[in-house]
């Protein structure tokens, strides 16, 4: 037998390219591709109801906060060559909106309005219970108001 044609070669070799390319977009996007605002979240992204891990960076009010999303590697220890960010700044144009799905919390004051009774307290205990904790979200839809409604949990159980 002798050996195969060169052509066959180039071909298989460009075929099994394209194929390697394909399959690592795929796997980049779904598993290392980090969401950094809400008009980086595609339709598609909320009608599977994705699940998102993330970083609670700052409590707004009683039943929203913002989310840092923190995909796969390179976040947390022994590979943290990624960092979440600090600075209000760049919490704005780095991190989602999120509003807690199924949560009327009382409204602090704002827009000229008093505050509701006990919204000091709700505020307080988000703000224990999450903020600069790992959190991960389920992408329910896009909010009139901030930005994406969600339903929350705190670390899953090994």
């Amino acid at each position: 037998l002798g050996s195969p044609p060169i052509a066959y070669l180039i071909v298989s070799g460009f075929f099994l390219g394209c194929v390697s390319t394909l399959g690592a977009t795929s796997v980049y996007r779904r598993y290392f591709g980090r969401l950094r605002t809400v008009e980086w979240v595609t339709p598609d992204v909320f009608e599977r109801r994705r699940w998102v891990r993330g970083v609670v960076t700052s409590v707004g009010d009683a039943d929203n906060f913002r989310l840092c999303h923190t995909p796969a590697i390179g976040w947390r220890w022994p590979l943290k060559f990624r960092r979440v960010p600090t600075l209000s700044k760049k919490l704005k144009d780095q991190t989602i909106h999120v509003r807690i799905a199924g949560v009327d919390a009382p409204e602090g004051a704002h827009f000229g309005r008093s505050a509701q009774p006990y919204a000091a307290e709700a505020l307080a205990w988000l703000k224990n219970a999450i903020e600069g904790k790992t959190v991960y979200c389920q992408l329910v839809r896009r909010d009139r108001r901030v930005g994406t409604l969600c339903g929350v949990r705190g670390r899953q159980r090994l």
